[in-house]
C-alpha cells in the first residue's frame, strides 16, 4: 500500500511539474536580480534584472488560473487576492539626502486575458475539486 502511494506521489509531481513553464530572460542571465551603483554617495543606481520566471496553468472548477513564481523570492500573502512575486531590498539614505525616483524598463511581455491565481490559506497543490477559491477582487 505505501509503495503505491509513493509511486502516485511521484507521478503527481512529475505531472504538476509538467504544466509549469520557465520564462528565461536571456540578457539578465549573467546579472544580478538587484545591482547596486553608488559612483558616489549623491547618486545611487539600482537596477532591477528579472533573469526569468515560472508561468502555470492551474485548472480549477472549468476555469484556467495563471499562477507566476520566481524561485527564492517572496509571494505576496494575502488571501484572495493575486498570487504574484514580491521583490523587496533595503538600502539607506543618508539624513541629508534627497531621493529622486526615475523608473526605466527595457523589454516589457504583456500578458492579457487571464485570470491570476489567488493566494490562498493553504497550499495550491492541496486544491480539491469540490473546493471554492477564496477570491478577493
Amino acid at each position: 500500500m505505501k509503495y503505491c502511494q509513493l509511486i502516485f506521489g511521484f507521478l503527481f509531481l512529475i505531472f504538476a511539474g509538467l504544466n509549469a513553464e520557465w520564462i528565461e530572460i536571456s540578457e539578465n542571465y549573467d546579472k544580478e536580480i538587484f545591482e547596486f551603483d553608488s559612483g558616489d554617495y549623491s547618486n545611487i543606481q539600482v537596477d532591477f534584472n528579472l533573469k526569468g520566471y515560472e508561468k502555470k496553468t492551474i485548472f480549477h472548477k472549468d476555469n484556467d488560473y495563471l499562477k507566476i513564481t520566481v524561485p527564492d523570492e517572496n509571494r505576496k500573502m494575502e488571501v484572495g487576492k493575486p498570487d504574484l512575486p514580491v521583490y523587496s531590498r533595503l538600502f539607506m539614505i543618508p539624513d541629508e539626502g534627497e531621493v529622486f525616483l526615475q523608473v526605466e524598463y527595457g523589454t516589457v511581455e504583456l500578458i492579457e486575458n487571464v485570470e491570476l491565481f489567488p493566494v490562498q490559506d493553504y497550499d495550491d497543490k492541496e486544491i480539491g475539486s469540490d473546493q471554492d477559491l477564496i477570491l478577493d477582487q
